[in-house]
């Protein structure tokens, strides 16, 4: 046997599968959209592997007897993504079908009735940033109408509570296999006025690739229905999920789509033909809450004493899979970075997490980066303890005289307040922040800066010597920026205004 033909054969065994699955493929690529449909519960089954092949315990269990360990991997992860890849195909599926048979409604002329699907349809408030552009679009709602009811979109009830407590009504759809059919009985059954999803930085594909699909359908959907809606301004990065491009070359002409800044715009433009519009951040449109008395007083008696008073944020996201010595080095480099500035310069630094996540939180790295001020600096850097919600923070972050932060959303809290900041750059979504305001991507951090001894000080230093500069050209684009951040929410000022809860 020569090499090619060896290769070839080492690949067939690889891709050997159950006459089941066989059958199976050959299923999907000849029914047509119709029967597919009929085929509800069957199609259920075959998608999430309970009639063709083994469920996921089983299979790992399989594989572990049939193939030698270095395969096992590979096998596992290729099960898992055939899985996913037949699940986005046929949610595009039902979508166009569903699509194709729906008149729509005539539009209310009164805001009666929300829906928000969020962005993270299951901590819902977690990310800062999230709870951010969901608190916007209540404030917004509500200037329409008080009396508004709002739906929001959840996968699972652990963390209904916290939509309960915000006054929203959690429907649990989000997770279903058929999602699809189950948002438009939704839709009927509601009879909502507007569909709002919050795109933040998830309509790419880069976390999750099927959300960021049910996103894009639920906007879809709605506007198919006749439902006024919108996708919150998103950003989007330069390598996004391919198959993604079918859903937005298929929108709906009336889907209304926002994104954040030029730079996403061009790259989405790029992938996909769209009629998306330029917007800014829908959180530079969030009405800040006065910060605890606590934080307060210390902002006011620092400042009292000749000192600035700077925020900082940092989080593991920055330095994804990082091992622990590593962990160590930023946590170390930081304080030691901080601890450098005080005694440079007369600030402060409040320390600010602005996501309470389990494992992908601020808190453990920020607590940890405290714990290492020496006590002879322990009032002039401060852990802000306790959870708050978005609208506290950004009325933290706007007393302020600049912030150092990892978090895009803890910036545009800053920045909608005036205030300086530079920004830790991840997931290239903060180049077009910086482009709003006419600064220089150039000055964005790198997470590489913490991982070396001295790479963060001189940065602090050059930026607390740069504050009063930032704040002034910041101040000269801010007007244009708050006017842009409006436009996501223009839906809202198609139904008649009652009363007016924002300022």
């Amino acid at each position: 046997m020569d090499a090619s033909r060896g290769q070839a054969a080492g690949r067939r065994r690889f891709h050997i599968r159950h006459p089941a699955r066989l059958h199976f493929r050959r299923g999907l690529s000849s029914a047509s959209g119709a029967d597919r449909a009929e085929r509800g519960p069957v199609r259920h089954r075959a998608r999430h592997g309970q009639n063709h092949f083994p469920k996921g315990k089983q299979m790992r269990k399989l594989i572990k007897k049939i193939l030698p360990a270095p395969l096992r991997q590979r096998a596992v992860k290729y099960i898992e993504r055939r899985r996913r890849d037949i699940a986005f195909r046929q949610l595009f599926d039902d979508l166009q079908a569903l699509k194709a048979g729906m008149k729509p409604a005539a539009a209310g002329d009164r805001l009666s009735r929300l829906l928000i699907v969020a962005g993270d349809p299951i901590r819902l408030f977690g990310s800062l940033g999230d709870d951010a552009m969901i608190t916007a679009t209540l404030q917004h709602a509500r200037a329409s109408n008080p009396d508004v009811e709002i739906d929001i979109l959840v996968d699972g009830m652990d963390y209904a509570d916290s939509a309960y407590q915000r006054g929203f009504v959690p429907v649990d759809i989000f997770g279903k296999p058929d999602f699809i059919k189950a948002l438009a009985q939704q839709f009927a059954t509601r009879q909502y006025d507007s569909v709002v999803v919050v795109g933040a930085d998830v309509m790419d594909g880069y976390y999750h690739p099927l959300v960021s699909a049910k996103l894009l359908a639920s906007a879809d959907l709605a506007a198919a229905a006749g439902i006024k809606n919108v996708i919150l301004g998103f950003s989007f990065n330069e390598t996004p999920h391919a198959p993604l491009a079918m859903f937005y070359r298929s929108l709906h002409p009336e889907c209304a789509l926002k994104v954040r800044d030029t730079i996403s715009l061009e790259r989405l433009q790029t992938f996909a033909k769209t009629n998306a519009a330029l917007v800014s951040d829908s959180a530079f449109s969030l009405v800040p809450s006065e910060p605890d008395e606590g934080t307060r007083s210390w902002i006011a008696r620092k400042r009292a004493e000749g000192y600035r008073v700077m925020g900082f944020n940092l989080h593991p996201m920055l330095f994804k899979n990082a091992d622990h010595a590593q962990t160590e080095a930023v946590i170390r480099h930081a304080a030691e970075a901080l601890q450098f500035a005080v005694d440079a310069r007369p600030v402060c630094w409040l320390l600010i997490p602005h996501d309470y996540r389990d494992n992908v939180g601020d808190q453990a790295y920020l607590k940890a980066i405290a714990e290492r001020v020496p006590a002879s600096r322990t009032d002039r850097v401060r852990y802000l303890d306790g959870k708050w919600s978005a609208p506290v923070l950004k009325g933290v972050a706007g007393q302020l005289d600049g912030l150092v932060s990892g978090r895009m959303h803890l910036a545009i809290a800053a920045l909608g307040k005036g205030v300086p900041a530079i920004c830790i750059a991840y997931q290239g979504k903060f180049e077009g922040l910086y482009q709003h305001f006419g600064l220089s991507a150039a000055d964005l951090l790198s997470p590489s800066s913490f991982l070396t001894q001295d790479g963060i000080k001189s940065a602090l230093i050059e930026f607390i010597d740069q504050s009063d500069e930032i704040r002034e050209n910041v101040g000269k684009k801010l007007p244009e920026i708050l006017a842009m951040s409006k436009r996501n929410f223009q839906l809202f000022e198609t139904f008649p205004a009652r009363a007016s809860v924002l300022s």
